[in-house]
C-alpha cells in the first residue's frame, strides 16, 4: 500500500517506521527536514511539501492512506487548509 505520513517527530517516526518495516511504500513530510532522515535511511521517500506528500500515487492505483502525527493545532492548520 502507498502511504503518505506527516509528522515524523518523537511519536511519528516509530509509527511510520513500523509501516516501512511492514513493507508499505511510505512518503513522509515534516516541518523539520532532519526529522525525516531516519525514515529516509529505512527506505521512505521524503516529500518537500505537505501538498506534494498528499499527491503521492502508485501505479496501478491502490489505496492511498494519509495519516499524520502532529503536536498542536497551529501545526495542523497550514497543512489541512
Amino acid at each position: 500500500m502507498r502511504i503518505g505520513f506527516i509528522g515524523t517527530g518523537t511519536m511519528g517516526t516509530p509509527i511510520a517506521g513500523c509501516l516501512v518495516a511492514a513493507g508499505h511504500r511510505l512518503t513522509v513530510y515534516d516541518l523539520r527536514r532532519e526529522a525525516t532522515e531516519t525514515l529516509r535511511q529505512q527506505g521512505a521517500a521524503v516529500s518537500e511539501t505537505p501538498r506534494a506528500r498528499a499527491r503521492t500515487r502508485s501505479r496501478p492505483r491502490r489505496s492511498i492512506r494519509k495519516p499524520g502525527c502532529l503536536p498542536a493545532s497551529p501545526t495542523v492548520a497550514p497543512i489541512s487548509i
